[in-house]
């Protein structure tokens, strides 16, 4: 816990907005809430730079409603599933 002002505030242990690296993954990860939404994944790329760029463009298109739509729907990858 922090100290801050006088008050006491709890800080996840998994606070991890931004870009992080995580020990299971050779790729830089990004993490952030819009509107109490929590958006997170990977970046695919271990160039730190890219991986910024990245971050900056997924932002933005939550923030704008531009959000790149997953290549899948949950049925579909159900379907391929039941079928392998």
């Amino acid at each position: 816990m922090d100290q801050k002002g006088g008050q006491r505030m709890r800080r996840k242990a998994r606070d991890r907005d931004g870009l992080y690296k995580r020990k299971d993954s050779p790729y830089w990860w990004i993490s952030f809430t819009v509107d109490g939404k929590q958006y997170q994944r990977s970046t695919r790329t271990t160039d730190e730079k890219i991986a910024m760029r990245i971050l900056a463009k997924v932002q933005t298109q939550v923030m704008f409603g531009k959000q790149e739509k997953p290549q899948y729907t949950f049925r579909e990858l159900t379907e391929k599933y039941v079928e392998w």
